[in-house]
């Protein structure tokens, strides 16, 4: 009912609102100058603005720029932009995980837990990193806002904000296709037609098609030839009469998009539809090559404990020492697996409307409505530790989501003043289910015994495809309904302007788990209660900027902004508690300028973070069930500091040198969790990495049966630098661009960032666990020629075409890394790639 109501407000402020035409036209930039980023007309403030005349750090990516550097993707964006790391959730490439300034989540896959990086897509927010990673066919531009952004976008934009604004239909016969060949039988096509203004609508279609093989080989087993991975019957996820031979990091992906725009006089109507389809999988796991590593499994089972997979150098009750013969992850790219691994994809689908309102009631004042819904959907599975452990543990997810948010929007404009206040109104219902299992495994074919050392003579038994038998599978669900009222303002005095903003924000999120098979929970069949939560807060956001502006090309200013991120709770977790907001307060300062005739672009900003009552991942069991993590508000702050360097310059006709530089510092977390009564404390506790956590005598005492953890940054490479070369090159009317660019990162942990856990045991002795985490890494160049502007049909139409590589010297980055052990499993990054494609344009 609330969805119709608001729906019915939109449409009568449609019908009542309609005079003299009014269109905004939003400027094209070639992107073969330095200046053209730079000058580009963003909505950061939800206002457009030149972006070096915003008072807060952002960096804004025109389509052609983005189409140079091979962004095809949001993925494709990785740490080139100064303060932003978007990396693949745990391997998938259709799924993203984002982090600004060195926060966001380190299980970006829980439909019950929000995420830090608010990402929209022309207005209109994507709550889910889960089918995030969508192509892009041909965008306007991308920008990235760093830093609290919650007086203007909200809940969940604590450490930032990523927009994705597409093209506008043009009222006019135009189009841009392409289409190309790759290696890895890479397959790629997508293309924008805007039709001619009919009635005066305008109409634009685009769609997009890409494919590619594996990068990692898998060997054939016979075994996964139409086999069955028993789940749960409840589970939405069914794997029967299956063939789960493949090759790992294979996609496919396919979507359109449609959109309308009119103008009814003063009034400007825009809908959009789009959906998408999509086939991943998780990847393959490969071992670090540690300085100490000796590769050993640690197999914790034993007849009375089912399961721990660890690695390491301790041992635990039934557990031994496993040899383990995969060579570990080196100089070399892993272009096999070491074993036949059932590969089973992820089916990932997203569909969603927009629908924008834009009235021009004065030359002051316009009246904006955002309206919009979006539902993805994500099943699948993957085999965690497949590839590292001779006993598979592993998860089958089915996730859904549907999201419908409505925004109202005046923004006031006159020489001396501009305000911006809004109303906002968003829900969104997920149901996600988690079935978990463990199977012995030997060389990777499904068999009947019960353990198996890898090459051992059990490899020949008698195969059991189902041996992938479920141990524990749980449904749970997620209510979220939110409220906000907002209002900004710029007041300019002289050459100072004087911006402040404040946001109500009233939240409320509701769990209710259903089915959890382990807890003998199965309300629907008389098998015990539902497991409920509640979060809910209601809060007030404040953030005031002083920029100076020493002329119209050369600012600086001070910021300070609070932002927080909703509470939830975790699919994996057996108590399905709930946990409240993480806040951030943000000082910032930053310095914009423009030499030489707009030539050359520099910019710098630093800033002083502090998250209060971060949430963390732990786990609840981690010498039993691994799969079983939960959130919790840690009770030590996390602070994040550092600063950023941009610089653009167009020093040679037809030459484009730009750079940027980031330096982030963050504190790790020693934090304690009793698992008897899932709180959290502040330890006391030495560590040195030959000795492990130890903790102190009072510390032991006072929390028995319960860990400690040292937990390091995550999201947070300590150095990160990009260097792109653009050159331009006349050949008569056409032309040829030269095309480089260079990321380099220091180490970003991502999944799970315990740099080392403890385990104190009831009796009062202790455990200290080994743990490694890789991380991830980037070292990569990519590099495109293109061949511009060739004349084709008539003088209006013209094609390029271009070659092009991707991580030109094939190094190996890994993209998503595990704590576990010294020899700490990683999924790396694809390795080089290399393509031909042709555009055509009229």
């Amino acid at each position: 009912m609330i969805r119709k109501s608001i729906f019915l407000t939109s449409t009568i402020f449609t019908l009542s609102a309609a005079a003299s035409a009014h269109a905004q036209q939003t400027p094209q930039f070639d992107s073969g100058s330095a200046r053209s980023d730079a000058d580009i007309i963003v909505t950061a403030t939800r206002r457009e603005e030149r972006l070096q005349d915003v008072p807060i750090a952002v960096t804004a990516l025109g389509g052609e720029t983005l189409r140079n550097r091979g962004v095809a993707s949001v993925l494709d964006l990785g740490t080139s932009v100064p303060g932003l790391a978007v990396i693949s959730s745990q391997g998938t490439e259709m799924s993203v995980a984002m982090f600004i300034r060195g926060f966001g989540s380190g299980d970006s896959s829980q439909g019950t837990q929000d995420l830090p990086v608010a990402l929209y897509i022309d207005g209109v927010n994507i709550p889910r990193s889960q089918v995030s990673g969508i192509d892009l066919v041909t965008p306007e531009r991308i920008e990235v806002l760093r830093g609290p952004q919650g007086q203007l976008f909200g809940r969940n934009a604590h450490s930032g904000a990523v927009q994705i604004v597409s093209k506008r239909p043009s009222g006019e016969l135009q189009g841009d296709f392409s289409a190309g060949l790759g290696t890895y039988n890479t397959v790629q096509a997508k293309g924008r037609l805007d039709l001619p203004e009919i009635a005066g609508f305008k109409f634009q279609l685009s769609g997009n098609y890409r494919r590619h093989d594996g990068y990692i080989n898998n060997p054939f087993n016979p075994n996964y030839t139409n086999a069955t991975i028993a789940v749960d019957p409840e589970s939405h996820t069914k794997f029967v009469n299956k063939n789960f031979n493949g090759d790992f990091f294979a996609l496919e992906t396919y979507g359109g998009r449609i959109a309308i725009e009119r103008d009814f006089g003063d009034l400007n109507a825009f809908y959009s539809y789009d959906n998408t389809w999509a086939e991943d999988d998780q990847g393959y796991n490969v071992l670090y090559r540690s300085k100490d590593a000796t590769p050993t499994i640690f197999n914790g089972f034993s007849s009375t404990q089912l399961g721990d997979i660890s690695f390491g150098n301790f041992s635990g009750p039934g557990g031994s020492f496993v040899p383990f013969t995969q060579p570990l992850q080196g100089k070399n790219y892993p272009r096999n697996a070491a074993y036949g691994i059932p590969r089973i994809p992820f089916i990932n689908k997203a569909h969603g409307h927009i629908f924008n309102l834009t009235y021009q009631l004065s030359d002051n004042l316009t009246l904006k409505a955002l309206t919009g819904q979006r539902t993805i959907s994500r099943k699948g599975g993957n085999i965690l530790n497949a590839s590292i452990s001779s006993v598979m543990v592993g998860q089958h997810e089915y996730i859904k989501s549907d999201m419908f948010s409505q925004e109202f929007q005046a923004i006031y404009t006159t020489e001396n003043f501009n305000l911006t206040t809004g109303a906002l109104y968003f829900e969104e219902d997920v149901i996600q289910e988690i079935t978990s299992h463990y199977a012995f495994n030997c060389l990777f074919g499904p068999t009947a015994g019960p353990s198996c050392v890898p090459g051992s003579s059990q490899a020949t038994t008698v195969p059991n495809p189902n041996a992938f038998g479920p141990n524990n599978f749980k449904r749970s669900f997620s209510d979220t309904k939110a409220y906000g009222l907002y209002a900004q303002g710029t007041y300019t005095i002289g050459p100072v302007d004087v911006t402040a903003g404040l946001r109500y924000s009233n939240d409320t999120k509701k769990g209710t788990r259903t089915i959890d098979r382990l807890q003998g929970i199965d309300e629907a069949n008389g098998l015990g209660l539902a497991i409920r939560n509640r979060f809910h807060t209601s809060r007030v956001d404040p953030a005031l900027t002083v920029k100076y502006n020493l002329n119209q090309d050369v600012n600086a200013y001070v910021r300070y902004a609070v932002g927080y991120r909703d509470g939830g709770s975790s699919v994996r977790s057996t108590t399905f508690t709930a946990f409240d907001e993480d806040e951030m307060r943000s000082w910032e300062i930053g310095f914009k300028s423009q030499f030489w005739n707009r030539r050359i672009t520099f910019n710098a900003a630093a800033f002083d973070n502090t998250i209060k009552d971060p949430q963390i991942s732990i786990q609840e069991d981690p010498l039993g069930d691994v799969t079983l993590t939960n959130f919790i508000n840690s009770p030590v702050d996390r602070k994040i500091k550092g600063f950023e360097l941009e610089l653009s310059a167009n020093i040679l006709r037809g030459l484009t040198l730009s750079g940027n530089y980031t330096y982030l510092k963050s504190n790790k977390l020693l934090v304690g969790y009793n698992i008897s009564n899932a709180t959290s404390f502040v330890p006391n506790a030495t560590f040195s990495p030959t000795s492990g956590l130890i903790p102190d005598a009072a510390t032991i005492a006072a929390h028995p049966g319960s860990q400690i953890l040292l937990i390091g940054p995550l999201g947070t490479p300590k150095h990160s630098v990009t260097i792109n070369a653009d050159y331009v090159l006349p050949a008569g009317g056409s032309d040829i661009l030269l095309h480089f660019d260079w990321t380099k990162t220091t180490k970003l942990l991502s999944g799970s960032p315990e740099i080392t856990k403890t385990n104190i045991n009831p009796d009062g002795s202790f455990t200290p666990l080994s743990g490694f985490n890789p991380g991830a890494r980037t070292d990569r160049a990519n590099a495109r020629i293109a061949f511009r502007r060739i004349p084709l049909l008539n003088s209006s139409t013209t094609g390029e075409f271009s070659l092009w590589v991707k991580n030109l010297f094939d190094h190996v980055d890994r993209a998503f890394g595990f704590a576990s052990g010294v020899n700490g499993p990683s999924i790396p990054q694809p390795p080089r790639t290399m393509g031909a494609d042709f555009r055509v344009q009229f």
